[in-house]
């Protein structure tokens, strides 16, 4: 299962430079672990995204990390190309 992080899992608030995690998210990693591998894969930087998952997730139910350096960019976008995933 490839979750995206921001807007899914957690909100970030720029103005207060914080973030917020989704109601039940962590019970929902829990849950979907049981039954399938979860695969993190955001356009945020890897210092930004190990920060919020490693306080979201401290038993490890995420197996793998992809972050803005495994994206494409398009036109100034940048794009998630499952590919690489498996």
């Amino acid at each position: 299962m490839v979750l995206d992080l921001d807007e899914t899992l957690v909100h970030y608030d720029m103005a207060t430079k914080s973030f917020a995690t989704r109601p039940f998210a962590r019970n929902f990693l829990r849950n979907m672990a049981k039954h399938w591998e979860i695969v993190i894969f955001t356009a945020g930087l890897k210092d930004y995204a190990d920060n919020i998952l490693n306080d979201l997730d401290p038993n490890n139910y995420i197996s793998r990390r992809f972050y803005r350096d495994s994206c494409k960019v398009v036109e100034g976008v940048y794009i998630k190309d499952l590919k690489i995933v498996n």
